[in-house]
């Protein structure tokens, strides 16, 4: 373990130094200097490419790496080649953030971190319109794993993008819903705010919150403290209340762990519908893994996703904020297709 965590330390230097044109100091409106980033000793290098509202960034523009409010990695964007990109190298404290080692497809090993509360997030500093943005990206901080490379230019995405909607309407007793939408506060208490007198309690696999319990003194007797993304969740209210959310996508590459048996999953694709034999083909296409797909009354079985049986399913899409039961066969990694 030593000995690969030296390693990585090694190949970090090796990018800090050709990593020659992150010199921050001309831009004096940056919200950020070189001086804010905590040097957190474990490096996951990133190589973005950087859009603002669907316009790519200009040379000059910075990228920041946030973990809660620690800048864990800052570079400016430059232009190479025509495409403007981001290069920078994310630190990762090993002393905060649990880890589990994925073996993957490949066997080789990956340290993958638990960020916690703390998620990590993209921002996007505008230098044309001295704006900062909120990128829809959440990287997962990963040892011995980059995010996109220059073979074959195979980036990764940083996209600042307008805010979407969301309404999800609620009736009176449990309702399993989800959400595509993301806010830079998560906690059950802000994304049910305006609804909160109607809620009772929500639930997310083994953990609870109840509003009665969200203050100081008590809120350590809520289990739920994050609403994640691609995961459902069931919220009990009184009454037929409409939650309306207003925030940026989530992140369409968020990987979604499916073990064997019913996993309670949410649809996070900014698109309000999708059919489910598209979204899941991943799914379906891996040894005929996916059994079925349940929301609410209504069933979705790949067996009959044909033209001529098709009328037996009578699931047919995702819709943006319902949840959905997914069972699967063997333990399965997915992200959802847009076509």
């Amino acid at each position: 373990m030593k000995t690969y965590f030296n390693s990585l330390l090694d190949s970090s230097i090796a990018i800090v130094a050709i990593l020659l044109f992150c010199n921050l100091t001309s831009f004096s409106a940056v919200p950020w200097t070189e001086a804010n980033v905590v040097p957190y000793p474990l490096p996951m290098t990133i190589i973005g490419k950087v859009e603002i509202l669907g316009t790519p960034a200009e040379a000059g523009d910075v990228v920041a790496v946030l973990s809660g409010t620690e800048v864990v990695g800052l570079c400016p964007v430059v232009d190479i080649s025509g495409q403007k990109l981001a290069n920078l190298t994310m630190g990762i404290d090993p002393g905060t953030k649990s880890f589990s080692i994925d073996s993957g497809d490949s066997g080789t090993g990956e340290f993958v971190f638990d960020p916690g509360e703390n998620e990590f997030i993209f921002q996007v500093w505008d230098q044309s319109a001295d704006t900062t943005y909120t990128a829809i990206q959440t990287p997962i901080p990963s040892a011995g794993k980059n995010l996109g490379d220059f073979a074959g230019s195979n980036f990764y995405s940083i996209e600042v993008k307008n805010d979407i909607n969301l309404t999800v309407p609620l009736t009176a007793g449990w309702n399993h819903i989800s959400l595509n939408v993301r806010l830079d506060d998560m906690t059950p208490g802000n994304i049910f705010n305006s609804i909160i007198n109607d809620v009772n309690k929500i639930i997310s696999g083994t953990n609870i919150y109840d509003p009665q319990f969200d203050t100081p003194d008590l809120e350590v007797l809520n289990s739920l403290k994050i609403l994640k993304d691609g995961i459902g969740f069931f919220v009990n209210v009184d009454g037929n209340p409409s939650l309306a959310i207003t925030g940026r996508s989530a992140d369409p590459l968020t990987e979604i762990c499916l073990e064997p048996g019913w996993n309670n999953v949410a649809y996070i694709l900014e698109n309000s519908s999708l059919k489910i034999g598209v979204g899941l083909n991943d799914v379906i296409i891996n040894n005929s893994n996916l059994v079925k797909v349940i929301s609410g009354i209504n069933i979705y079985d790949p067996q009959f996703d044909t033209p001529e049986l098709d009328v037996l399913n009578s699931l047919k899409t995702f819709s943006a904020g319902d949840g959905f039961w997914i069972r699967v066969d063997t333990a399965q990694k997915f992200t959802y297709k847009a076509q």
